[in-house]
């Protein structure tokens, strides 16, 4: 698959979220369903407009002791920017909190 061009992603900028999730529906119909959160979501910033990219996942739990130790889990979250700041771009970081 290709990168989707300028254009294309100013298109997906000017429209919202559920539109683009009601058009894969139409699109990829063995998709409904899939995909969709189930908790709620939450924008630190409401009053920035809306942005595109490729989102840039992890998971991480806070409570918990690090295996890894210092350096170790020093070192994943080194690799983790890395990896947001590696293509494809703009790169999105979603974050989930599993505590």
């Amino acid at each position: 698959m290709s990168a989707p061009s300028r254009t294309q992603l100013e298109f997906l900028q000017s429209i919202d979220t559920p539109t683009v999730c009601n058009l894969v529906e139409i699109v990829a119909p063995e998709r409904r369903g899939f995909g969709y959160t189930v908790r709620h979501l939450h924008c630190p910033f409401p009053e920035l407009p809306p942005i595109v990219g490729f989102a840039k996942t992890v998971t991480f739990k806070a409570k918990d002791a690090v295996p890894l130790g210092e350096v170790g889990y020093m070192q994943k979250r080194l690799d983790y920017l890395d990896y947001v700041a590696g293509s494809p771009q703009p790169g999105i970081m979603v974050m989930e909190d599993l505590d």
